[in-house]
């Protein structure tokens, strides 16, 4: 399977590896509702100013597509990654750059992007709580803020060299 976008910051967690002292501090991984543990675990090893990086010479055949679950059909497979955009904290303005661009690079083409805005919505309006903590909230929005105006630019402070 293709990966349709590429996000250097993160690693599918199939694939993640950490260090023990990293994965006791953020607490391991949180089974999330909606899928994401994760994203969750890269934003709170980032969040205590650990690194987190991908590897994408490093290749991995996936059975399905990453983020389908349980849904079938593609549809609502998009539909119900918006939901989970919703339950992952992202920032309204991140969620619309991001669906703009989906709609754009992700199958079905067109319409990808709006069908993840609409279950993005749509889990606003389901008014159930999120599993992250506030703090956890605050930190996510920042980051996706600093990539929307600062250029989708990686700090230098989390540039990881080859050596590493």
């Amino acid at each position: 399977m293709r990966k349709v976008l590429n996000d250097r910051r993160s690693t599918p967690k199939a694939l993640m590896v950490f260090k023990k002292e990293c994965f006791d501090d953020i607490g391991g991984f949180d089974p999330m509702k909606y899928g994401g543990e994760d994203t969750v675990a890269c934003f709170a090893a980032r969040m205590k100013s650990y690194k987190t990086w991908s590897f994408p010479d490093v290749v991995a055949i996936h059975n399905k597509p990453i983020g389908t679950g349980h849904a079938k059909g593609l549809f609502k497979i998009r539909f119900r990654q918006g939901v989970g955009e919703y339950f992952l904290a992202t920032h309204p303005l991140f969620m619309l750059v991001k669906s703009a661009r989906r709609c754009l690079k992700e199958p079905p083409y067109g319409i990808s992007g709006l069908l993840r805005l609409a279950g993005f919505v749509y889990a606003h309006y389901l008014r159930e709580n999120r599993q992250i903590p506030d703090e956890l909230v605050q930190f996510i929005r920042k980051e996706q803020l600093d990539r929307i105006f600062k250029g989708n630019k990686i700090p230098g402070e989390m540039q990881i060299e080859a050596s590493e």
